[in-house]
């Protein structure tokens, strides 16, 4: 019946046409209508959608159309009717086909239904519009509609020191970019083919990690030349110092953050001392560069280091000294001299000197004896008075001076024969000694202003003066003796028995020195009565007088076997 009914429409459709104001049709009732199954008022309408079957052939109006129904020649129109469906070009649903065809009852005329075009791609959607339907791409996809392809956005590009890994270059691939260990992403991370052809966000860059400035420790240095992924930071402690906890060397790792822990140095600790059998230690403190002192009981003698020092290494300096009985521990060193003394057993001798500049006063030796003591006192060392001259080079700070002449150097009121000191230096010529006279108040209290060398302080009586080396006075030290350490009128102690051949002098007998000769001082020793009256003839540096009565007291004695008296 379709094909029947779709031929009377035809009939109908080329029948009909427009009436002369181009709106109002022009009926032509063949008295067959066609029902659409909806709308007749007319007498035979059963009620019942009857699209496909005619009426009887009795025509419920014959000459008026149905109102409105798709399918009456009678619906009206403006204008043309392009199609030839019956519908007007201004009302028609789908331009160029025939709004009455809907095969599939669904509304829309076949010529505009999705239902009835080729399949589109699978990555196409139909669209209907009056014009047709259309087979369109999707969103991400370019083509005709029929066939489809994916939009390319094209490779991406590694950043330097970095790569991106991709799904691929079509729309809705992703790339993600990572960055070369030590290399951090600067921008974003991830990019996504867009529908427009091109990737998402912007290319990235990698820029080499930083762990930034590292801080010196206290009582350590650090050294490190820069501060990116990979550097290398050292540390060192201070001397007298070592690692407590932390790193000496770090690295700058690839995460931004420097390896290890910061060090810290501690002081360093040689740790506690025992003392020797039969002596003591005394030990302040154990750290770096403190200082411990050993000591040995009475009658005992320290054999090794009597001070140890804490050093840099964590160690003490030295070995452990020992205290032996009867033995002798090392004396003490003069003020700007030194002492030796390889030997500490009985019997072994100690050898004293002077720095550069100073001048020893007193015996050049003393020795070991039973008990743990030395034989003869620490020596003094005085500070050659070189300021004031050649003339006066022989003098030293304090030196023993004796007047030759009365008013010596016009020291009015000092008589001949008085004994005093030099006391200081003076570069002036004329002035060139300091001297200090016993007894005499007619001078200044000592003008130390003006001295140029030597300890001068002032005195508490008028006593001192100016004046030049000369005859007028001599010095008491005897320069002429081997090492010019002795002055006349020293108290001295013999250091052996028979000393240099003085038969009957013991060991520990006191003597005082007399005069002296290039070689040895004459020495008085008291009580001895083995030797002769003076023999001052010999003497060479200021002379002497000879015993008288049979008095045969005196002997030349080598200094090596005479020590100062205690």
């Amino acid at each position: 019946m379709r094909a029947q009914t779709y031929l009377i429409l035809t009939a109908a459709l080329v029948v009909a046409g427009c009436g002369d104001d181009g709106r109002t049709p022009t009926p032509t009732d063949t008295g067959v209508a066609v029902d659409t199954g909806a709308g007749d008022t007319g007498v035979g309408d059963t009620g019942v959608d009857d699209a496909n079957a005619m009426d009887s052939g009795t025509p419920s109006d014959s000459s008026t159309p149905d109102s409105g129904t798709a399918g009456d020649t009678g619906t009206s129109c403006v204008g043309t009717d392009s199609d030839g469906d019956g519908v007007c070009d201004d009302v028609d649903a789908c331009e160029g086909s025939d709004d009455r065809l809907d095969a599939d009852g669904d509304g829309t005329p076949d010529g505009c239904d999705c239902d009835t075009v080729a399949a589109c791609d699978t990555n196409a959607t139909c669209a209907e519009f009056s014009t047709g339907a259309v087979c369109m791409c999707n969103t991400g996809f370019t083509g005709d509609g029929l066939t489809c392809a994916a939009v390319d956005c094209g490779g991406l590009t590694d950043p330097t020191d970095g790569s991106v890994a991709s799904d691929g270059t079509t729309f809705g691939s992703t790339g993600t970019y990572t960055c070369d260990t030590g290399f951090m992403l600067i921008g974003d991370s991830s990019r996504t083919c867009q529908d427009d052809g091109t990737w998402s966000g912007m290319e990235p860059t990698c820029a080499v990690v930083d762990c930034g400035a590292l801080s010196t420790p206290t009582n350590a240095s650090l050294t490190v030349s820069m501060t990116t992924f990979g550097a290398m930071a050292t540390y060192s402690c201070d001397t007298g110092y070592t690692l407590a906890s932390g790193d000496l060397a770090r690295t700058c790792g690839s995460d931004g953050s420097w390896t290890g822990a910061e060090p810290v140095c501690g002081v360093v600790d040689c740790g506690g001392l025992s003392a020797p059998a039969d002596g003591g230690v005394s030990v302040p403190s154990t750290v770096y560069e403190a200082t411990a002192g050993y000591t040995c009981d009475t009658g005992f003698m320290l054999i090794g280091d009597s001070s140890r020092t804490c050093q840099a290494d964590g160690s003490w300096s030295g070995a452990a000294p020992t205290c032996s009985a009867g033995d002798c521990a090392v004396p003490p060193a003069p003020t700007n001299g030194s002492v030796a003394a390889p030997g500490r057993l009985v019997g072994d001798y100690a050898t004293y000197s002077c720095d550069s500049g100073y001048q020893l006063r007193g015996a050049t030796k003393s020795r070991c004896i039973t008990g743990g003591a030395w034989l003869g006192a620490t020596p003094t060392c005085a500070a050659l008075l070189s300021c004031a001259g050649a003339a006066c080079a022989s003098y030293a700070d304090d030196d023993p001076i004796i007047a030759n002449v009365a008013n010596p150097g016009s020291t009015s009121g000092v008589a001949a024969g008085t004994t005093g000191f030099a006391v200081a230096g003076n570069t002036g010529a004329g002035v060139e000694l300091l001297t200090e006279w016993t007894g005499w108040t007619g001078g200044h209290d000592g003008n130390c202003g003006a001295a140029d060398c030597g300890s001068c302080t002032a005195s508490a009586t008028d006593n001192r003066w100016y004046i030049a080396c000369s005859s007028d006075f001599k010095n008491m030290r005897l320069t002429c003796t081997t090492d010019g350490e002795y002055y006349v009128g020293e108290r001295v102690v013999a250091l052996a028995d028979n000393p240099n051949g003085a038969t009957g002098v013991s060991q520990g007998q006191l003597g005082t020195v007399i005069a002296g000769t290039a070689t040895r001082p004459l020495i008085e020793w008291d009580g001895w009565t083995g030797g002769h009256s003076g023999n001052c003839s010999a003497a060479s540096c200021y002379g002497c007088t000879n015993l008288t009565g049979g008095a045969v007291g005196r002997w030349y004695t080598n200094a090596g076997v005479v020590g100062l008296a205690p």
